[in-house]
């Protein structure tokens, strides 16, 4: 009896600390929905042999020939979780400015980028996600007349990958990207040309990043090799190399905040933002990323930063 009691009371102890490591590491609130003009909806396209699914937010007064916010989720997300962990903001902005969000599914939680050495399944497969991406892009302009050369990418970490790969390959399908936590493979583990103009790229990059290591090196998703990377910096300076772009000096600083920029006959090709002590997580006003993945440094709000360069914001 005695054992028994003392068994039970060092589970319970288990239980608690494993708990309140969860509570503290782990969980994170997701914000209640906003007041929005219009609701969510969910849609299916088949690509090949796959159904793949996809949420529009369409606001109630989207202008005539609206822009197109296409947000593509990290490793293990999916459209709906991308949406709550943006904090709805998307959506208010599409009311505001009038443009329309589409948050598609990746293939098991995981993009088919750029990344040879990527162990996801969407990559192993060679699922065509370039193919379900234009077909996304083709049915929002039949359905309700995007202006195809109003298509922007908002990606974050294996998200992001994908925004670079669209970029990279089909630059014609995209008028501008903006990154979060995602930097360029290694030209030997790259399977994306590397040559070659892009549309615009705005970078997001917190410089503790646990995952993909701001300065480059090994890429581990919670003790998995995700292949190699070079650094942040790095990825800004090919971007704008590709497109002959010269970098403006000085680059503005704050205390958490720097910014550099790289521009092209009075526009700008490349906008690179470092977050100081920033983890793997989305700068923003609203949701706090869980702890594990570092710091959300609320200094900056992605969001609408990236309406802001995309042009979006009336």
């Amino acid at each position: 009896m005695y054992l028994l009691k003392i068994g039970l009371i060092s589970l319970a102890v288990l239980l608690v600390i494993i708990t309140a490591l969860y509570s503290y590491y782990i969980y994170a609130p997701i914000p209640r929905i906003p007041q929005l003009g219009a609701n969510i909806s969910s849609s299916t396209i088949k690509v090949g042999e796959l159904e793949r699914r996809f949420l529009s937010y369409v606001p109630a007064k989207p202008l005539p020939r609206p822009a197109l916010v296409i947000m593509l989720h990290g490793s293990g997300l999916d459209g709906k979780r991308f949406r709550e962990w943006t904090g709805y903001r998307f959506d208010q902005l599409a009311d505001k400015d009038g443009f329309l969000v589409a948050y598609p599914d990746g293939y098991k939680g995981n993009w088919n980028d750029c990344r040879i050495d990527a162990p996801f399944e969407a990559k192993q497969l060679n699922i065509d996600d370039m193919g379900f991406l234009h077909a996304l892009i083709a049915y929002y302009e039949r359905q309700y007349h995007v202006d195809p050369e109003k298509v922007f990418v908002f990606g974050y970490s294996n998200g992001g990958q994908m925004a670079f790969r669209l970029a990279m390959e089909t630059p014609e399908k995209v008028a501008g990207i903006a990154t979060v936590c995602a930097s360029l493979p290694d030209a030997a583990t790259c399977s994306c040309t590397m040559n070659g103009t892009t549309p615009p790229v705005l970078m997001v990059n917190g410089t503790a990043d646990k995952i993909i290591p701001y300065n480059g090196g090994e890429v581990n998703l919670f003790f998995k090799k995700v292949g190699t990377a070079i650094s942040a910096l790095a990825t800004a300076q090919h971007f704008a190399a590709r497109n002959n772009a010269m970098e403006e000096t000085p680059a503005t600083a704050s205390t958490v905040v720097s910014q550099r920029k790289w521009t092209k006959e009075g526009r700008t090709i490349v906008q690179f933002i470092s977050i100081s002590g920033g983890g793997h997580t989305i700068p923003q006003l609203t949701f706090r990323f869980p702890r594990l993945l570092g710091l959300t440094a609320t200094e900056y709000d992605s969001p609408s930063e990236a309406c802001r360069f995309f042009g979006l914001d009336k």
